[in-house]
C-alpha cells in the first residue's frame, strides 16, 4: 500500500528502478521488451510523468510534443494508453496490416473531440510486440 501511495504523490517522483520493479519480475521483463522495441523510433523521449492522483506517476514516450504512449505499472500488471488523432486511427483501422490482437483492441477504442483513446493490458510478449508495432506505425502516420 505504501509503494502505491508514494507513486501517486505529485511531490514524490519515484526513482526509475524502484518504479519499474513495482510490477514484479514478469511485468519488469515485459516492460523492458517494450522499451527496447520502441527505442528504434527516431527522437523518442522517455520520461516519468505525473497523470494525477488517480493514476500517479508512470513512463511516458513522446516525439517532440506528440505523446505516443503512456505506460501504467502496478503490482502484477502492465498497461498502456495511446492517444491518436481520429484520422490516424481511422486510417490504421482500415489497414490490412493489423494483426488479430490489434483488431480486437481497436474495438475498445473510444473517440472524443477528434482523439481516439486506446487502453490495453499487456500480459505477454505477443501483446508487447503488437503494441510496439502499433506505436511505431502511429508515429509514422503522425509525422
Amino acid at each position: 500500500m505504501e509503494k502505491e501511495y508514494t507513486f501517486r504523490d505529485a511531490h514524490a517522483k519515484p526513482e526509475w528502478a524502484r518504479f519499474t520493479r513495482l510490477g514484479g519480475d514478469h511485468v519488469a521483463i515485459l516492460f523492458e521488451e517494450l522499451r527496447t522495441r520502441i527505442s528504434a523510433i527516431s527522437g523518442l523521449v522517455e520520461e516519468m510523468y505525473f497523470s494525477g492522483p488517480a493514476q500517479g506517476w508512470g513512463p511516458r514516450y513522446r516525439v517532440g510534443d506528440k505523446v505516443l504512449l503512456k505506460v501504467n505499472i502496478t503490482p502484477g500488471n502492465l498497461g498502456a494508453t495511446i492517444e491518436m488523432e481520429e484520422k490516424v486511427f481511422t486510417k490504421l483501422l482500415r489497414s490490412p496490416k493489423n494483426a488479430g490482437k490489434i483488431k480486437k483492441w481497436f474495438r475498445t477504442v473510444s473517440i472524443r473531440e477528434g482523439i481516439a483513446l486506446l487502453s490495453v493490458r499487456l500480459s505477454n510478449r505477443a501483446d508487447v510486440c503488437s503494441l510496439a508495432n502499433l506505436v511505431i506505425r502511429i508515429n509514422r502516420e503522425q509525422v
